[in-house]
C-alpha cells in the first residue's frame, strides 16, 4: 500500500521546520533498540565527516525511550531536533543534522526519505526487525548479524543482492559510505530486493502483517 502523498508532504514540512533539507541524503536507523542508538549515532558522525550534507533520521522502536536517547545524543555532541517539536518552525541551526523521531506510525513514510536504511535490533539484540518495508521504500537496506526472526526473508534478500549484512559497526560504516555515494549500487540493491520479494508479491500484505504481529509478540514478551 503506497504512502499517501499528503503524509509525505507533512513530513517534508517537518524536515523544513527542523532546518533539514527534505532532499538531503539521509541515513535512517529503523526501529532501534537500547544501545544501538549511540552506536549508530557514532557511525553517522563518522559518515558525516565524509559526506557533509548527510542527515540522520533516528526512529527508535519504543518512543518512550526518547529522553534516554536524547541524553545519549547530547553526550556525543550531536545536534538534533525531536520530530514532536518540529510541527512548526524550530529556532536554532539551519542545518540540524539529526531528527529524533519520537512519534509513532510514521516509519514507513520516513523510509521514503532515506538513501540507506539500517535495520534495528540486528546488532545488540537477537531477532532483528522486519526488513520488507525498508526494501519496498526504495532505500538500500543494511542489517547486522542478528536477523533470526526473519531468516527466510533475509536469505532471499541476500541471495538476490537485495540487502547487505554486516558483522559490526565498522563494517556498517564502510557499507553505508559506499551505498550513500553510489546510486548505481543502490539501484542494483533495490532491483535485487524487489526480485526477492516478487514471488510472494500477491501475498505480501498478509505476510508482512503476520510477520509484524509475530514480531510484536516477540518484542513485548
Amino acid at each position: 500500500m503506497p504512502v499517501p502523498e499528503s503524509q509525505l508532504n507533512e513530513l517534508r514540512t517537518v524536515l523544513t521546520n527542523a532546518g533539514i533539507p527534505p532532499n538531503a541524503p539521509a541515513l535512517l536507523a529503523a526501529s532501534t533498540h537500547p544501545g544501538e542508538e549511540k552506536d549508530l549515532a557514532r557511525v553517522f558522525l563518522d559518515l558525516r565527516a565524509r559526506i557533509p550534507d548527510l542527515i540522520f533520521l533516528l526512529t527508535p522502536r519504543h518512543v518512550e525511550r526518547a529522553d534516554e536517547i536524547a541524553a545519549e545524543l547530547d553526550e556525543l555532541g550531536l545536534p538534533f531536533i525531536r520530530r514532536s517539536d518540529a510541527n512548526s518552525p524550530v529556532d536554532g541551526s539551519p542545518q540540524t543534522p539529526c531528527l529524533l523521531i519520537d512519534t509513532t506510525g510514521e516509519l514507513r513514510a520516513w523510509q521514503k526519505f532515506a538513501r540507506v536504511v539500517v535495520v534495528g535490533k540486528s546488532f545488540r539484540s537477537t531477532g532483528g526487525q522486519n526488513p520488507v518495508e525498508a526494501v519496498m521504500s526504495g532505500a538500500a537496506v543494511v542489517f547486522g548479524p542478528h536477523m533470526e526472526n526473519f531468516e527466510a526473508i533475509v536469505r532471499a534478500l541476500l541471495k538476490n543482492g537485495g540487502a547487505q549484512q554486516v558483522a559490526d559497526m565498522g563494517e556498517l560504516t564502510e557499507a553505508c559510505d559506499e551505498l550513500l555515494r553510489n546510486p548505481e549500487l543502490r539501484i542494483q540493491m533495490l532491483e535485487g530486493g524487489l526480485a526477492a520479494l516478487s514471488p510472494h508479491q500477491g501475498a505480501t500484505d498478509r505476510t508482512v502483517t503476520r510477520i509484524l504481529e509475530r514480531q510484536a509478540v516477540c518484542t513485548n514478551a
